[in-house]
């Protein structure tokens, strides 16, 4: 009887261990929150502990602040996925930006241009591909530019939405560097002049952008032009411009510099009376690297000036005097930039004119000229980019 009994309590005893066991495992698979044994799975898994210390080691002595979850970590998604644990791998994970989250994608990344490219692995340029979100690119152009795609997401200026265009531009011209390819994309100069031309957004006030791929309409007048006080001319200027140019020539003048504004506003009908004048005398193909087209020409907008050192002197004297000097250094404090300057000729499209100045305000007019821009680059960043 004694027996019997003994018996039944050691088969209770089985039966509630059985029960608790498997009570434990319902738990942790449905509390994520609750830490799995990540060594004693990883040690099961490879074939002997000996093993797995020696590659735990290699992992360990790669970085100069090791980790151990990482590693835990990098070695058990390797096994769940049956990687194996070679070189390549262990040097994937000691290169910087190595990012555990991103393993899987580093390594299909890694196998996929093995098999399209036979050259050595560069595993600084797979981390970096994969963390930028850059293998479909890679992928689509066969792995060719990927030095190029690297460069050029570093590139201060670079427009996310222009990705397509600076490649494609890129692949017709590869003597160029990443920041040209994208100066020249940012300043729409991939199409010829005058052509895919769209209304420019007067909303945006004194940013708005006129050029040979923005147009203002042949109607448009701005609603806050003045007449230029004292002039005789009866010259017109938009209200904001002529006061803060006030402000500027008084301060030039505290220095014994003068300049005097030759031409401010101009109408689309003005514009077009110069430009065909131009053309009739010079031909419409040198009149364009001069003259803008009526609708294209920044007079129309109110925000530019033309400066002449003496009111009776011609525009081409105006660099020669020092007032061109003072205005190289101290215009953009007041708002105002150069607005063709040289050397950019091929972006803005005019020769250059160191005459021309265009009101932005001080904020855009520093920017420009800390960064040795064009507006045509500050506008593709600044105003159109999230257009």
């Amino acid at each position: 009887m004694i027996k019997k009994k003994s018996t039944i309590i050691i088969l209770l005893t089985i039966i509630f261990l059985a029960l608790a066991y498997i009570t434990f495992e319902i738990f942790i698979n449905i509390n994520p929150n609750i830490d799995k044994p990540n060594i004693i799975q990883i040690e099961e898994k490879f074939e002997n502990t000996e093993e797995y210390k020696i590659i735990y080691n290699k992992l360990y002595q790669l970085k100069d602040e090791p980790n151990e979850e990482e590693i835990k970590k990098f070695i058990n998604t390797c096994i769940e996925n049956n990687f194996v644990i070679n070189e390549e791998l262990i040097n994937l994970y000691g290169t910087n930006n190595y990012n555990n989250d991103k393993l899987i994608s580093y390594i299909f990344y890694m196998q996929e241009k093995k098999q399209t490219i036979n050259e050595e692995i560069n595993y600084e340029n797979i981390i970096n591909i994969v963390n930028n979100n850059l293998e479909n690119y890679s992928k689509q152009y066969n792995y060719e530019f990927d030095n190029f795609l690297l460069n050029l997401i570093n590139e201060k200026f670079f427009v996310e939405k222009n990705m397509d265009k600076y490649i494609i531009y890129y692949s017709y011209n590869k003597d160029l560097d990443a920041k040209e390819i994208v100066t020249r994309i940012n300043s729409g100069i991939n199409d010829a002049f005058y052509t895919n031309v769209k209304n420019t957004d007067t909303s945006k006030g004194i940013h708005m952008i006129v050029n040979k791929y923005y147009k203002l309409d042949n109607n448009y007048i701005p609603d806050d032009l003045i007449t230029i006080p004292h002039d005789g001319y009866g010259l017109q200027i938009r209200k904001e411009v002529y006061e803060k140019f006030e402000t500027m020539l008084e301060d030039a003048k505290k220095e014994g510099i003068y300049f005097f504004i030759t031409s401010p506003y101009r109408s689309y009908n003005d514009q077009n009376y110069i430009y065909n004048s131009y053309a009739k005398t010079d031909g419409y193909e040198k009149a364009d690297t001069y003259s803008a087209r009526a609708g294209h020409s920044e007079h129309q907008t109110g925000l530019a000036v033309d400066l002449s050192p003496n009111i009776y002197m011609e525009l081409d004297t105006f660099e020669s005097s020092p007032a061109f000097g003072w205005m190289k250094e101290n215009c953009y404090k007041y708002g105002f930039i150069l607005r063709y300057p040289k050397n950019k000729e091929y972006i803005t499209g005019y020769i250059y004119e160191p005459w021309h100045y265009r009101y932005v305000g001080v904020e855009a007019a520093t920017i420009i000229h800390d960064n040795d821009i064009t507006f045509e680059e500050y506008y593709e960043y600044y105003e159109n980019n999230n257009s």
